[in-house]
Protein backbone atom coordinates (compact mmCIF):
# COMPACT_ATOMS: atom_id res chain seq x y z
CA UNK A 1 0.00 0.00 0.00
CA UNK A 2 2.32 2.30 0.78
CA UNK A 3 4.95 1.62 -2.23
CA UNK A 4 1.45 2.61 -4.16
CA UNK A 5 0.66 6.04 -2.61
CA UNK A 6 4.76 7.02 -2.67
CA UNK A 7 3.87 5.77 -6.86
CA UNK A 8 0.92 7.55 -7.11
CA UNK A 9 2.18 10.89 -5.45
CA UNK A 10 4.67 11.44 -7.86
CA UNK A 11 1.92 11.27 -10.43
CA UNK A 12 -1.03 12.58 -9.08
CA UNK A 13 -1.54 16.71 -10.80
CA UNK A 14 -4.69 17.73 -8.50
CA UNK A 15 -3.71 19.60 -5.34
CA UNK A 16 -6.46 17.71 -3.10
CA UNK A 17 -5.34 14.33 -4.36
CA UNK A 18 -1.87 15.16 -3.65
CA UNK A 19 -3.10 16.75 -0.23
CA UNK A 20 -4.82 12.62 0.26
CA UNK A 21 -1.65 10.72 -0.50
CA UNK A 22 0.50 12.91 1.73
CA UNK A 23 -2.12 12.10 4.60
CA UNK A 24 -2.30 8.41 3.51
CA UNK A 25 1.74 8.45 3.57
CA UNK A 26 1.71 9.91 7.08
CA UNK A 27 -0.84 7.13 8.42
CA UNK A 28 1.74 4.47 7.16
CA UNK A 29 5.06 6.44 8.44
CA UNK A 30 6.19 3.57 10.31
CA UNK A 31 6.20 1.08 7.28
CA UNK A 32 9.44 1.09 4.91
CA UNK A 33 9.84 1.83 1.57
CA UNK A 34 10.66 -1.01 -0.58
CA UNK A 35 11.39 -0.46 -4.48
CA UNK A 36 8.76 -1.38 -6.63
CA UNK A 37 10.79 -4.46 -8.04
CA UNK A 38 11.50 -5.85 -5.00
CA UNK A 39 7.63 -6.12 -3.50
CA UNK A 40 6.89 -9.68 -2.32
CA UNK A 41 3.76 -10.34 -4.12
CA UNK A 42 3.80 -14.18 -3.32
CA UNK A 43 4.11 -14.04 0.42
CA UNK A 44 0.68 -12.01 0.50
CA UNK A 45 -2.05 -14.24 1.68
CA UNK A 46 -5.61 -12.72 2.35
CA UNK A 47 -7.96 -14.66 4.76
CA UNK A 48 -10.92 -13.59 6.08
CA UNK A 49 -9.74 -11.03 8.47
CA UNK A 50 -8.01 -9.25 5.70
CA UNK A 51 -10.90 -9.84 3.02
CA UNK A 52 -11.63 -5.84 3.19
CA UNK A 53 -7.99 -4.96 1.78
CA UNK A 54 -8.55 -7.31 -1.43
CA UNK A 55 -10.01 -4.27 -3.90
CA UNK A 56 -7.45 -1.99 -2.30
CA UNK A 57 -4.38 -4.72 -3.06
CA UNK A 58 -5.66 -5.84 -6.70
CA UNK A 59 -5.71 -1.44 -7.48
CA UNK A 60 -2.40 -1.67 -5.78
CA UNK A 61 -1.03 -4.18 -8.09
CA UNK A 62 -2.89 -2.85 -11.11
CA UNK A 63 -1.16 0.74 -10.60
CA UNK A 64 2.20 -0.30 -9.77
CA UNK A 65 2.08 -2.77 -12.66
CA UNK A 66 1.46 0.27 -14.72
CA UNK A 67 -1.34 -1.90 -16.53
CA UNK A 68 -4.35 0.79 -15.65
CA UNK A 69 -5.10 1.48 -19.18
CA UNK A 70 -5.44 -1.60 -20.01
CA UNK A 71 -9.14 -2.24 -21.05
CA UNK A 72 -8.95 -6.35 -22.30
CA UNK A 73 -10.22 -9.26 -19.78
CA UNK A 74 -7.72 -11.69 -19.55
CA UNK A 75 -9.77 -14.91 -18.45
CA UNK A 76 -6.60 -17.02 -18.11
CA UNK A 77 -5.01 -14.98 -16.00
CA UNK A 78 -8.62 -13.25 -14.11
CA UNK A 79 -7.34 -10.00 -14.36
CA UNK A 80 -9.94 -7.10 -15.34
CA UNK A 81 -8.86 -4.04 -17.46
CA UNK A 82 -9.83 -0.86 -16.31
CA UNK A 83 -12.02 1.77 -18.46
CA UNK A 84 -11.51 5.46 -18.92
CA UNK A 85 -14.51 7.53 -18.30
CA UNK A 86 -15.27 11.14 -19.58
CA UNK A 87 -17.64 13.74 -18.72
CA UNK A 88 -19.46 13.59 -21.93
CA UNK A 89 -21.12 16.77 -21.85
CA UNK A 90 -18.40 18.54 -21.44
CA UNK A 91 -16.64 16.51 -24.22
CA UNK A 92 -19.57 16.88 -26.29
CA UNK A 93 -20.00 20.73 -25.86
CA UNK A 94 -15.73 20.92 -26.41
CA UNK A 95 -16.56 19.46 -29.66
CA UNK A 96 -19.58 21.06 -30.54
CA UNK A 97 -17.93 24.94 -29.92
CA UNK A 98 -14.64 24.00 -31.90
CA UNK A 99 -16.77 22.95 -34.95
CA UNK A 100 -18.74 25.94 -34.48
CA UNK A 101 -15.98 28.35 -34.42
CA UNK A 102 -14.31 27.00 -37.22
CA UNK A 103 -17.87 27.46 -39.00
CA UNK A 104 -18.84 31.21 -38.11
CA UNK A 105 -15.44 32.38 -37.92
CA UNK A 106 -15.40 32.86 -41.91
CA UNK A 107 -19.08 34.58 -41.49
CA UNK A 108 -17.62 37.23 -38.85
CA UNK A 109 -19.12 35.41 -35.81
CA UNK A 110 -17.64 35.18 -32.39
CA UNK A 111 -18.30 31.79 -30.78
CA UNK A 112 -17.39 31.68 -27.01
CA UNK A 113 -18.10 29.16 -24.39
CA UNK A 114 -18.88 28.78 -21.08
CA UNK A 115 -18.75 32.55 -20.82
CA UNK A 116 -21.29 35.30 -20.08
CA UNK A 117 -21.23 35.21 -16.37
CA UNK A 118 -24.16 37.86 -15.80
CA UNK A 119 -25.69 37.42 -12.58
CA UNK A 120 -29.92 36.95 -11.97
CA UNK A 121 -30.87 38.47 -8.99
CA UNK A 122 -29.49 41.84 -7.32
CA UNK A 123 -30.56 44.53 -4.89
CA UNK A 124 -34.39 45.57 -5.73
CA UNK A 125 -34.43 49.48 -6.81
CA UNK A 126 -37.54 51.01 -6.62
CA UNK A 127 -37.05 53.42 -9.53
CA UNK A 128 -33.27 52.31 -11.25
CA UNK A 129 -31.86 49.52 -13.32
CA UNK A 130 -31.15 46.23 -11.34
CA UNK A 131 -27.49 45.11 -11.17
CA UNK A 132 -27.30 41.39 -10.73
CA UNK A 133 -25.14 39.96 -7.87
CA UNK A 134 -26.45 36.24 -7.25
CA UNK A 135 -27.11 33.11 -9.34
CA UNK A 136 -23.93 33.49 -12.16
CA UNK A 137 -25.04 31.78 -15.22
CA UNK A 138 -22.92 30.51 -17.41
CA UNK A 139 -24.68 29.57 -21.07
CA UNK A 140 -22.52 26.95 -22.95
CA UNK A 141 -22.18 28.38 -26.03
CA UNK A 142 -22.48 32.23 -26.81
CA UNK A 143 -22.31 33.47 -30.59
CA UNK A 144 -21.52 37.24 -30.96
CA UNK A 145 -21.38 39.61 -34.07
CA UNK A 146 -19.76 43.04 -33.25
CA UNK A 147 -19.19 42.37 -29.31
CA UNK A 148 -23.30 41.75 -29.52
CA UNK A 149 -24.77 38.52 -28.46
CA UNK A 150 -26.73 37.53 -31.14
CA UNK A 151 -27.32 33.68 -29.74
CA UNK A 152 -27.21 31.73 -26.60
CA UNK A 153 -26.95 27.83 -27.00
CA UNK A 154 -27.00 24.96 -24.63
CA UNK A 155 -25.78 21.78 -25.41
CA UNK A 156 -27.10 18.75 -24.32
CA UNK A 157 -25.48 15.01 -23.90
CA UNK A 158 -28.99 13.27 -24.13
CA UNK A 159 -30.84 10.81 -26.46
CA UNK A 160 -33.87 12.72 -27.92
CA UNK A 161 -36.75 10.72 -28.47
CA UNK A 162 -39.18 10.80 -31.62
CA UNK A 163 -42.82 12.77 -32.12
CA UNK A 164 -44.03 9.29 -31.59
CA UNK A 165 -42.67 8.47 -28.67
CA UNK A 166 -43.34 12.06 -27.13
CA UNK A 167 -44.54 15.08 -28.28
CA UNK A 168 -41.84 16.92 -26.39
CA UNK A 169 -39.26 14.54 -27.44
CA UNK A 170 -38.06 13.80 -24.20
CA UNK A 171 -36.98 17.32 -23.65
CA UNK A 172 -36.45 18.44 -19.66
CA UNK A 173 -38.71 21.46 -18.87
CA UNK A 174 -36.03 23.50 -16.89
CA UNK A 175 -33.93 23.46 -19.86
CA UNK A 176 -36.18 25.29 -21.81
CA UNK A 177 -36.31 27.67 -18.63
CA UNK A 178 -33.21 28.19 -18.19
CA UNK A 179 -32.80 29.45 -22.29
CA UNK A 180 -35.90 31.43 -21.56
CA UNK A 181 -33.53 32.95 -18.48
CA UNK A 182 -30.36 33.58 -21.10
CA UNK A 183 -32.95 35.46 -23.24
CA UNK A 184 -33.88 38.01 -21.24
CA UNK A 185 -30.70 38.10 -19.32
CA UNK A 186 -28.18 38.47 -22.47
CA UNK A 187 -30.77 40.84 -24.56
CA UNK A 188 -30.76 38.14 -26.81
CA UNK A 189 -33.79 36.73 -29.08
CA UNK A 190 -32.31 33.74 -30.84
CA UNK A 191 -32.00 30.52 -28.95
CA UNK A 192 -30.82 26.82 -29.86
CA UNK A 193 -31.05 23.56 -27.84
CA UNK A 194 -28.20 21.27 -29.25
CA UNK A 195 -28.08 17.29 -28.90
CA UNK A 196 -26.28 14.40 -30.58
CA UNK A 197 -27.78 12.40 -33.38
CA UNK A 198 -28.72 9.10 -32.95
CA UNK A 199 -30.05 6.65 -35.30
CA UNK A 200 -33.17 6.65 -34.02
CA UNK A 201 -34.07 9.84 -34.88
CA UNK A 202 -35.45 10.16 -38.79
CA UNK A 203 -34.77 13.81 -38.51
CA UNK A 204 -31.40 15.17 -39.38
CA UNK A 205 -30.18 18.94 -38.03
CA UNK A 206 -33.32 21.25 -37.22
CA UNK A 207 -36.17 19.16 -35.28
CA UNK A 208 -38.23 21.81 -34.53
CA UNK A 209 -38.44 25.60 -34.39
CA UNK A 210 -40.70 27.22 -31.19
CA UNK A 211 -41.38 30.79 -30.59
CA UNK A 212 -41.21 31.63 -27.23
CA UNK A 213 -44.45 32.58 -25.90
CA UNK A 214 -44.90 35.88 -24.56
CA UNK A 215 -47.64 38.43 -23.49
CA UNK A 216 -48.01 41.61 -25.68
CA UNK A 217 -47.03 42.40 -29.39
CA UNK A 218 -43.45 42.40 -28.56
CA UNK A 219 -41.41 39.28 -30.93
CA UNK A 220 -41.37 36.09 -28.96
CA UNK A 221 -37.51 34.98 -29.06
CA UNK A 222 -37.07 31.88 -31.33
CA UNK A 223 -35.82 28.51 -29.73
CA UNK A 224 -34.71 25.64 -32.34
CA UNK A 225 -33.97 22.39 -31.06
CA UNK A 226 -31.37 20.59 -33.53
CA UNK A 227 -28.95 17.80 -33.81
CA UNK A 228 -25.24 17.49 -34.70
CA UNK A 229 -23.56 13.79 -35.26
CA UNK A 230 -20.23 14.03 -33.73
CA UNK A 231 -19.18 10.85 -35.48
CA UNK A 232 -18.97 12.44 -38.79
CA UNK A 233 -15.44 14.29 -39.20
CA UNK A 234 -14.76 18.34 -38.46
CA UNK A 235 -15.90 19.57 -41.60
CA UNK A 236 -19.11 17.44 -41.93
CA UNK A 237 -19.84 19.32 -38.89
CA UNK A 238 -19.12 22.51 -40.08
CA UNK A 239 -21.57 21.88 -43.07
CA UNK A 240 -23.98 20.99 -40.86
CA UNK A 241 -23.53 24.38 -38.38
CA UNK A 242 -23.71 26.86 -41.12
CA UNK A 243 -27.18 26.24 -42.23
CA UNK A 244 -28.38 25.67 -38.59
CA UNK A 245 -26.87 29.72 -37.54
CA UNK A 246 -27.97 31.11 -40.85
CA UNK A 247 -31.78 29.25 -40.21
CA UNK A 248 -31.84 30.88 -36.35
CA UNK A 249 -31.76 34.67 -38.58
CA UNK A 250 -28.88 35.80 -37.50
CA UNK A 251 -27.20 39.01 -39.70
CA UNK A 252 -23.96 38.42 -39.65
Amino acid sequence: MRACVVFLSGRARLQETQRRLAELRMLMDGVRDVPIGSLPWQRVRVDRSSRRWMTLLQLARLFLARDWEATHHDAQHHRDGVSLLFPMHDLFEAIVAKAFRQALAPLGLEVVSQCGFLNCLGPWVEHGLCTGTLFRTKPDIIIRAGGRTVAVLDTKWKCLKTVAEDRKRGIVQGDIYQLMAYSQLYECNRLMLLYPRHAGLPDKGLLKDYGVAVPGSRPPARLQVATIDVANDLAAMVATIRPLILGLGISC
